[in-house]
């Protein structure tokens, strides 16, 4: 139980919809903020308990919100958590196996769910010297797949399309890269057979010249179908897969005897060799990187793919980490 002395700097809070949010906020003394959390968590004896109902922890509740403080609420949580509580990132709720990732995802809490990554990435730091499992690894977050088989790449490219179409969020672009920077596999199957590639189609649901004029916008502001297939192909997706009706991307567009052999087209045209290394260059630079490309690393591009190729460049560059966004 909640120290009495603790309920009392908790009352000043209190109210139908307790707000986690505000009472940490508000509160300055570090004891309090965890007795704040652990009241809120049902009571719970440790800040990393999960309630047993749905399977949610600290880190899902987070995720079920949109708030400016969420980042320093999470570096708060942080200071409680120990090396094994790296495993509620990756934890899943009983009804639909969401991480708090996903759950944010679906939730349209993009911001959230940066700032999800950004923690998990902060213990992992914190606890190198402990040697954590690769079991509690970003690539495994970034890779978990829900009761759909969807992994947040598949739910990031969704909502790139869409976002983007709208020339809304941009966090969406940040995410999109960041969870492709980390390892998100572009090539992992959902139940439908969709890889996160078949969700560029997600764009169907604007009419044609709507289609064209996004295809047709300026491939450096990411904000067409095209933008997302050329990233998605710098880290090894193949854009050729085919899901459970043997479908490519391509067919699932719209009009297959105009737009998707437009799309197609627009597409093959645009892979030359200065073009793709022009995108690798505009990729690493919005990863801080600015690597030389002599021509070995050109040619190796077609044979082998980006991810490949970038932490060959980190390497002769000294730097194997990925950077933040």
């Amino acid at each position: 139980m909640v120290r009495k002395n603790s309920i009392a700097s908790l009352e000043q809070f209190s109210n139908i919809n307790f707000n986690l949010f505000e009472a940490l906020q508000r509160c300055n003394n570090k004891k309090q903020k965890k007795d704040i959390v652990l009241y809120l968590m049902n009571d719970s004896k440790r800040i990393s308990e999960v309630n047993p109902k749905n399977s949610l922890n600290i880190l899902h509740h987070i995720a079920l919100n949109s708030h400016p403080i969420i980042e320093n609420l999470l570096i708060e949580i942080e200071n409680l958590f120990t090396l094994e509580d790296l495993s509620l990132y990756q934890s899943q709720s009983n009804s639909e196996y969401n991480t708090p990732l996903m759950l944010a995802l679906s939730k349209f809490h993009y911001s959230t769910a940066i700032s999800l990554i950004s923690s998990q990435l902060r213990l992992l730091k914190k606890f190198e010297n402990q040697r954590p499992p690769l079991s509690f690894d970003i690539k495994m977050t970034v890779n978990a797949q829900n009761h759909l088989g969807e992994t947040p790449l598949h739910r990031a490219v969704h909502a790139f399309n869409i976002v983007h179409s709208l020339n809304a969020d941009k966090n969406v672009a940040t995410l999109l890269d960041i969870l492709l920077c980390y390892g998100a596999n572009p090539n992992i199957f959902d139940n439908n057979g969709n890889t996160s590639v078949h969700s560029v189609a997600l764009v169907t649901i604007f009419d044609q010249e709507t289609q064209k004029s996004i295809v047709n916008s300026s491939p450096t502001n990411n904000k067409n179908a095209i933008a997302v297939l050329k990233k998605l192909k710098m880290h090894g997706a193949d854009l050729m897969a085919r899901n459970n009706d043997n479908k490519t991307v391509f067919n699932l567009l719209p009009d297959a005897t105009a737009f998707a052999n437009y799309t197609r087209k627009q597409y093959e045209s645009s892979w030359t060799a200065i073009e793709t290394e022009k995108m690798i260059k505009y990729d690493d630079t919005v990863n801080n990187y600015k690597p030389n490309f002599p021509k070995a690393y050109t040619t190796h591009l077609t044979k082998h793919n980006n991810f490949t190729l970038k932490t060959n460049i980190n390497k002769r560059n000294g730097d194997s980490r990925c950077i933040m966004m």
